[in-house]
């Protein structure tokens, strides 16, 4: 499926209409739902139900490399861990005093690192409540903090905020070394990933369309840039993915879905508005928002999560061959939501949080009969060695 992305040929502007597997009986609800806080209570929540809150938003969640903790984070400043697969609260990091804009975490060190909106940079113990680290980095950007990431083991701790980028070395009390400005970008910054195996690699993504990957490990004063993406929109998520993480796939604020062989830097696939393309497949509920896009190695599978601004949610399976609904989500949020995670190694469990203080963890999200299934990589590879074009997207 998404081995063998460098034989990938550059895909047109627009790629055709996918075709839909059959629906079948789709729907499903939460197993379980946390409310961030209390502090106000929804007259029209009917018995038994959580209360909603309408001025808190859970921004993000991600679990650790272990999936043991999940963390989440909050628009009061705070971040906070829940234990898996229970859900139950652990602790609360609460130092900033503005709304978390980014937060990350190193899968092999453990490191936990996060960016708000007072301005501040915040290296975390993942274990106490007390940040380990203090950063201004406003004050080395020249503007908010807006993005995140952790890399070399956690050692190197890299900050984004309007067209800069800033470098910090973790092992010298967050030292700066190095930074990045117009040169790539110029515009806002909105995220920023290390590539899971090389990680000298870092992609910066933002308001200016562009997806730049380059190399933090090249000489001073020589060419850095491995490869520019033109998303030709504000990219709003970035990821990598696929055999060898050469893939990366984007989300941008017009609600395109493209996915990029990144050291070549070509296109193979394109989806214009996810709302039109994927809103036909739904039995009883519509799309309004592209949440994120989420990789399963171990089957080489890539997931959408898609949402509504009622809280209905979808969870599609992504090819450029076909694409199908594996589940649709109901009853679990009242507002749009604002991310999703496997709660869980295998990837059957995922979470999601949105704009209703929610956080709602989704059980056991099966898949299809093999016969409604995709050809997987292995039977791919197969039919091309018997003569047979293969075109990995």
């Amino acid at each position: 499926r998404y081995r063998n992305l460098e034989r990938a040929a550059p895909c047109p502007y627009h790629t055709p209409p996918p075709s839909f597997a059959g629906l079948g009986s789709m729907q499903v609800q939460p197993a379980a739902v946390v409310v961030t806080d209390f502090h106000q209570w929804d007259a029209s929540t009917e018995a038994g139900e959580a209360p909603m809150l309408s001025d808190e938003y859970v921004f993000d969640v991600q679990a650790s490399s272990d999936h043991s903790q999940l963390f989440a984070s909050l628009s009061t400043g705070a971040l906070k861990a829940y234990s898996l697969p229970t859900v139950a609260f652990v602790r609360s990091f609460e130092e900033h005093r503005g709304a978390v804009t980014d937060f990350c975490l190193h899968p092999s060190s453990g490191g936990l690192a996060s960016c708000a909106q007072d301005g501040l940079a915040k290296l975390w113990d993942a274990r106490s409540r007390k940040a380990t680290m203090t950063i201004e980095a406003a004050t080395h950007l020249g503007a908010i903090p807006t993005c995140c990431a952790l890399g070399y083991e956690g050692a190197l701790f890299a900050c984004g905020g309007g067209p800069q980028l800033v470098f910090f070395d973790v092992r010298q009390q967050a030292r700066p070394v190095g930074s990045l400005g117009e040169a790539i970008h110029s515009d806002d910054l909105l995220c920023l990933e290390f590539h899971p195996s090389k990680p000298g690699l870092l992609a910066s993504g933002g308001q200016d369309g562009l997806v730049a990957v380059f190399d933090t490990a090249a000489a001073a004063g020589t060419d850095n840039v491995v490869s520019i993406l033109n998303a030709g929109d504000t990219v709003t998520k970035f990821n990598f993915f696929g055999d060898g993480l050469e893939g990366a796939h984007i989300l941008t604020a017009s609600e395109s879905l493209q996915l990029w062989h990144f050291p070549s830097a070509q296109r193979f696939h394109f989806v214009e508005d996810v709302r039109a393309a994927y809103n036909p497949m739904l039995q009883s509920a519509s799309i309004d928002a592209a949440v994120d896009l989420l990789y399963r190695a171990e089957a080489d599978k890539l997931y959408l999560v898609a949402g509504s601004f009622g809280g209905d949610a979808a969870l599609l399976e992504i090819s450029p061959s076909s694409t199908r609904v594996v589940k649709q989500l109901s009853r679990g949020h009242r507002g749009p939501l604002r991310g999703a995670c496997w709660a869980a190694a295998s990837g059957d469990d995922l979470i999601t949080c949105g704009e209703d203080a929610r956080i709602c963890v989704w059980r056991e999200l099966p898949e299809p009969p093999a016969s409604q299934a995709e050809p997987s990589a292995r039977q791919a590879a197969r039919r091309n060695r018997q003569g047979r074009t293969f075109k990995p997207y």
